[in-house]
């Protein structure tokens, strides 16, 4: 779905008839999604980028609860209260650091989203919002993670049957939003032939 034609704010859960991916440029903490995703850092201290913003605008409260988790370790994920978030509930997630494909990045980013939608399929959410994990500071690659994203993502909505629910990934730049998009077109192009075999 391009993103000039869509607007979260009108978005319909309930007219959809199943679960979809849409990818667009905005911000993450202005939407009224039930599940928004934080990707945090270690020490689960609010910090710069997606964090940062989500720290500021959820207030003081949501680190307080996320400090008594003490500290997450890399494909880890937890759930918080959302505060003065227009969601419902905030995961917070540590995506991994890019060291050129040496320490298993590929496999911590893939358990950050699937370990988001199982937490999300276990509060029932009928809508959550994902920031471009680890593609800040953390330096990975954008291209490689969002096809990583979008594969894992749909490998959970395939496997979790009766859970319809609708996947935002909220990009903050222009270059994150092209990867996302890319990435989907391209996984239903190859999904729809491998099913027509």
């Amino acid at each position: 779905m391009r993103n000039e034609l869509f607007n979260p704010y009108l978005f319909e859960p309930e007219k959809l008839s199943q679960s979809q991916i849409f990818p667009f440029t905005g911000d993450i903490t202005e939407y009224p999604i039930d599940i928004i995703v934080n990707s945090t850092n270690h020490n689960l201290i609010s910090g710069g980028g997606v964090n940062g913003a989500i720290n500021y605008r959820a207030g003081f409260e949501l680190q307080q609860e996320a400090m008594k988790f003490k500290k997450i370790k890399p494909g880890q994920a937890f759930i918080t209260k959302a505060y003065n978030l227009p969601s419902k509930y905030v995961i917070h997630t540590l995506g991994p650091k890019w060291f050129h494909g040496g320490q298993d990045e590929e496999k911590t980013l893939t358990r950050c989203y699937r370990n988001c939608m199982h937490l999300a399929a276990g509060l029932g959410a009928r809508t959550i919002a994902f920031p471009n994990i680890s593609t800040g500071a953390f330096n990975y690659p954008k291209e490689q993670a969002a096809i990583i994203a979008v594969a894992t993502i749909n490998e959970c909505l395939s496997t979790m049957f009766n859970w319809n629910i609708h996947v935002f990934v909220v990009c903050r730049n222009e270059e994150n939003s092209k990867c996302t998009s890319k990435a989907v077109v391209n996984y239903n192009y190859n999904k729809e032939v491998k099913n027509a075999i």
